[in-house]
């Protein structure tokens, strides 16, 4: 799991300051769509998130301090996403969250809850390009960090393999009746660019 790694990283890296020499524990929060339309996704997220407390542990900690993590559902809706963010910064003062998923989840959260409270958010999913403008202008406060590329960069790199698809189609199978299926069957998925293709 790659991107527990990632984020194994961005704990370490924000909790340092939270820890002391001494036995202790050090309690991080997170807040996950374990149910709702992002349900099925969440949940192997999660794991992934549990995987990085558990090597972090299994390391020696944070500082000799055991890492402890509370997990909230937010159910992929924004209004409990943020009511269980505020939780976790009121009650239980983490240092740092996991998540959200959706963008429009971790957004609210981000800027009502997490930023405001000088309280580091890390998200595994969240990709709207919006979160980068938000860096750019000072309001994330550089308490935010994402694990995933942003849509505007995942987009050039999707249009770079549509392009590499189509010259699969072109160099390796035109004129041939290999390349009408291929392009027939990409065009089928979506791959639009692809059916332009001359294949002879």
């Amino acid at each position: 799991m790659k991107g527990s790694r990632f984020i194994s990283l961005g704990i370490l890296a924000s909790l340092a300051a939270a820890s002391t020499a001494s036995a202790c524990t050090v309690t991080i929060g997170s807040v996950m769509a374990l149910t709702g339309s992002l349900g099925a996704l969440g949940q192997q997220i999660a794991e992934g998130a549990k995987l990085a407390v558990h090597d972090i542990n299994a390391g020696g900690g944070v500082n000799g301090c055991t890492l402890k993590m509370v997990l909230y559902d937010d159910q992929t809706q924004p209004s409990v996403g943020v009511d269980a963010a505020k939780k976790l910064v009121s009650v239980y003062h983490v240092p740092v969250i996991v998540g959200a998923l959706a963008s429009g989840i971790t957004l609210p959260i981000l800027t009502s809850v997490t930023a405001p409270a000088g309280v580091v958010l890390i998200s595994p999913a969240s990709t709207s390009p919006t979160f980068t403008k938000l860096a750019a202008n000072g309001t994330t406060r550089g308490y935010w960090f994402r694990t995933v590329p942003s849509d505007a960069l995942q987009g050039v790199a999707m249009g770079a393999g549509v392009m590499c698809a189509r010259a699969v189609v072109r160099d390796l199978y035109a004129p041939s009746e290999g390349a009408r299926i291929m392009s027939k069957g990409l065009t089928g998925l979506g791959v639009i660019a692809c059916a332009s293709a001359p294949v002879g």
